[in-house]
């Protein structure tokens, strides 16, 4: 449903007044008639002609021309605008799909919504497209799911979030239904009994089969935006009321201790006119023509100029008088008056061709260290002041600005820290007297006497004063338990399904995590005692001798090569790499063989080589630490190359697609395009 746009318009008495002529007529004279009560007509809607979602950004222009900027469905060889056709009105986009309503039927382009496994199509001519239907009224698509009502008023979807290549279905006949929205495993319309909501339940966690509706409370409901795991309704009065999960504050109701599904709740503070809605962002117009956004801000995608979050309604200056808002994911949208659309936030997905986590060598600026500890989203260095910390962007309240400068962790005797690994803002330390605190302050595992520590992701293992071996899961409820089979232990490496232990007395033994956890009759066994280093990556072992050899394995299978000269091994999240005189390289497997790359340039006189899931860091003899790979959490002391905290614009170039959009559907599913 496209709102309809107003002016702001005060007429006073009679002076150019064209529609207030006869009422004027026969008036002696203006200055003897008091003015009457200023006019306030209905404030400025959002055109919803424009739309995003994580991937791309849709606009719809004049006659309905559809075109759409990103990593559309119609492929391109350059960057620009690429043009879909005319005719088009109630646009929605999926992950990597395109629907929307042309002459009463449905048109898509992109992914299969009924057979996900399908890319090949670019004009869906399947029954979740609706092509027997040409009474349509609106539609809607998510990654998961996608509904449309039809002129007798019924609401018909196709996928779920147990199977999305679930038959059409019929929510059934749903009175006045109109208005509808859905996200990856719900969705809402307003009817003529208010807001009727229906898929997965934002109102409990039990998930709902996708044919039955309920009803939430909504007082005379004039609108409904559905989000991942949230959902907000506004009134005809102007009020705005959220329920569900308060996935990143997307409820609006500042910070809330309770991780439960909550229910309706009015949004304090805030009369709207109207609202449009990402997976986990709102953003409501006021009626003085004001925008206030809330929800998750990770990539500044609230257009507020930071990263931090933001859980109750606030004000963004930058959209006032935008005529149309589209928030997505990692970024916001908007059309202006004066012409041309600007976005802020993280605009990689709207880049053609982009890899922005990956980056090369570059030192840590402004530290000089003796220690460096890098974990899965952090990089922790020890310096002549204690600890400090880079990347952790996306957690609690730390935004990029924060996780490129750099945070204290607020660890104790920083000093003596042996073993430092953070995930998200938990910290799990070990200190060399022994001491080991690990996980969330309300499921902490704390001992004394442990000997060394090892953590993988949510997965974290020590070894005791026996040296026995014990794991847990770090935010599980279960107390770390000892693994058979691991006795005996000097130090300990891990990784999501197993661990291994080398021990001075019997050489190297892994076994296996989980359910099946101990030692299996296939699991990894080497009589080398003099083994100094040790990593683990997927299913491949690597250690190093006291001599220098590096040795890997595949399973079981040892890899054939020699390679001397290592001082230590470290893994990526897939690749291994070894310390070899001073220069950083890693292993190449090929065929059953094992060789070295060529050294990372620019790294020289190393040290210390500590990793993280998807990045590596080397502490030189100089105390500057390099680190490279992968950036996602700023952990590499920089910001994401395409996060934009300015609104820029969206060049207005258009480009020829590959191959033109179609309509038509042809007998030979293949031949479909």
């Amino acid at each position: 449903m496209r709102a309809r746009r107003y002016g702001a318009l005060v007429v006073v008495g009679c002076l150019g007044a064209t529609l207030l002529a006869a009422a004027c007529a026969g008036r002696e004279s203006p200055a003897t008639v008091p003015s009457p009560a200023p006019v306030r007509l209905p404030a400025l809607r959002y055109a919803h002609r424009l739309h995003a979602n994580g991937y791309m950004l849709c606009d719809e222009g004049p006659e309905g021309r559809l075109r759409c900027y990103g990593l559309t469905p119609l492929e391109t060889d350059e960057e620009g605008w690429v043009t879909f056709a005319d005719g088009f009105s109630n646009v929605s986009m999926g992950a990597a799909q395109v629907c929307g309503l042309r002459a009463g039927r449905v048109v898509c382009w992109g992914d299969n919504a009924v057979d996900p496994s399908d890319d090949s199509h670019l004009a869906l001519c399947t029954a979740a497209s609706f092509h027997d239907e040409d009474r349509v009224r609106e539609v809607a698509v998510s990654e998961a799911m996608g509904c449309i009502v039809t002129d007798s008023q019924t609401v018909r979807c196709w996928g779920d979030e147990s199977d999305s290549t679930q038959p059409t279905t019929a929510v059934g006949r749903i009175e006045g239904a109109h208005g509808l929205s859905v996200s990856l495993w719900q969705g809402c319309a307003l009817t003529s009994e208010g807001v009727r909501c229906w898929g997965g339940s934002i109102m409990d966690d039990e998930i709902a089969p996708l044919e039955d509706s309920y009803r939430v409370a909504i007082p005379d409901p004039a609108q409904v935006a559905v989000g991942s795991d949230s959902a907000c309704a506004r009134s005809s009065d102007g009020r705005v009321s959220c329920w569900g999960h308060d996935v990143n504050g997307s409820l609006g109701r500042g910070p809330v201790a309770s991780s439960e599904r909550l229910g309706v709740q009015p949004v304090e503070g805030l009369r709207a006119v109207d609202m449009v809605a990402s997976e986990r962002t709102v953003c409501a117009r006021s009626d003085d023509g004001q925008t206030y956004c809330w929800g998750d801000n990770a990539r500044g995608q609230l257009g507020l100029g930071h990263t931090r979050r933001v859980d109750t309604p606030t004000h963004v200056p930058a959209l006032d008088g935008a005529l149309d808002v589209a928030p997505a994911s990692d970024f916001i949208c908007a059309r202006f008056a004066e012409g041309g659309i600007r976005c802020a936030g993280d605009l990689a997905s709207l880049q053609f061709q982009v890899a922005p986590e990956e980056h090369g060598p570059a030192a840590l600026r402004g530290v000089t260290t003796t220690a460096v500890f890098a974990s899965e989203q952090t990089t922790c260095v020890r310096t002549a002041t204690g600890l400090r910390c880079f990347g952790g962007a996306e957690r609690g309240d730390r935004g990029y600005e924060e996780a490129v400068a750099g945070w204290d962790p607020g660890l104790d005797d920083p000093g003596n820290i042996a073993d430092l690994d953070i995930l998200g803002d938990d910290p799990c330390v070990r200190w060399r007297d022994g001491r080991l605190a690990c996980g969330r302050p309300d499921a902490r595992v704390e001992r004394t006497g442990t000997l060394a520590l090892a953590a993988y992701s949510a997965v974290a293992c020590f070894v005791d004063s026996t040296r026995r071996v014990h794991c847990w899961h770090r935010y599980g409820t279960d107390a770390p338990a000892p693994v058979a089979g691991l006795e005996d232990a000097a130090f300990i490496a891990t990784e999501s399904g197993r661990v291994c232990a080398v021990s001075g007395r019997t050489g190297l033994t892994c076994a296996r995590l989980g359910a099946g956890r101990g030692q299996p009759a296939d699991a990894l066994r080497a009589s080398f005692t003099d083994i100094r280093a040790l990593a683990l990556a997927g299913n491949q072992t690597c250690v190093v001798r006291q001599g220098g050899e590096l040795v890997c394995w595949e399973g079981v299978a040892r890899y054939e090569g020699t390679i001397n000269g290592i001082s230590t091994v470290a893994h990526g999240v897939d690749q291994m790499c070894v310390l070899q005189e001073g220069r950083v390289r890693c292993i190449e497997f090929v065929d059953g063989r094992m060789s070295l790359g060529p050294a990372v340039p620019g790294v020289d006189a190393v040290v210390q080589l500590s990793t993280g899931l998807g990045h590596f860091c080397a502490r030189r003899e100089d105390g500057e630490v390099l680190c490279w790979g992968r950036n996602r959490y700023a952990q590499l002391g920089r910001s994401l190359p395409a996060l934009r905290l300015d609104f820029v614009r969206i060049p207005d170039v258009e480009v020829t697609p590959v191959r033109a959009a179609s309509f038509e559907c042809r007998e030979n599913e293949d031949d479909v395009y």
